[in-house]
């Protein structure tokens, strides 16, 4: 699936979506100072630990962002997700826990320990174990490359994108970002 992060002029930037059947989305998110969308933390975190079922599993698997978005509404505010037909959404919430304690890190530049600390309080929050693919070790090449794709999008023109691929839970991600392509 490819996926560009678009930043873009005025007081949203954009997502844009081809799927791996063709089909394509898209949907903006509201600028926070020079920080990325939200969901390019998601492709991440996500695509660097292997947790499965997450956000970019389930929009690679066809399900409308407008639900997802939704979902994960209620997940930050505690609020059980309402569910889709023949899904379990486990691996969302779970993403919206780790994703919500490594954002909160990195934007006010917390250490390692005090990350960890975070994740497991959002956790905790929703009855759910951290993940035992995210220790210590495996923080660090995470949070290193967060840290170089935030410096790629802040070095960003408006208009242009960070284009990035992503491939399904089918096994390990290697999620590829590529610095500028318009």
């Amino acid at each position: 699936m490819d996926i560009k992060f678009v930043r873009a002029r005025g007081r949203q930037d954009w997502v844009h979506v081809t799927r791996d059947d063709g089909s394509g989305l898209k949907w903006p998110w509201a600028k926070a100072g020079d920080q990325p969308p939200h969901d390019l933390m998601h492709f991440l975190i996500e695509g660097h630990l292997p947790l499965r079922n997450g956000f970019w599993d389930l929009v690679a698997d066809g399900v409308e962002f407008g639900f997802l978005s939704a979902e994960a509404d209620r997940i930050a505010r505690g609020v059980p997700p309402k569910g889709l037909a023949g899904r379990d959404l486990g691996g969302l919430v779970l993403a919206e826990c780790v994703v919500a304690g490594i954002s909160t890190a990195t934007w006010v530049d917390a250490d390692d320990e005090q990350c960890l600390a975070w994740v497991d309080q959002q956790c905790r929050r929703r009855n759910l174990p951290r993940p035992d693919v995210l220790t210590a070790k495996t923080l660090l090449p995470v949070r290193a490359r967060i840290r170089e794709v935030v410096a790629a999008w802040r070095r960003l023109p408006l208009g242009e994108s960070l284009d990035v691929t992503y491939q399904p839970s089918t096994g390990r991600r290697r999620p590829a970002c590529t610095e500028r392509v318009s």
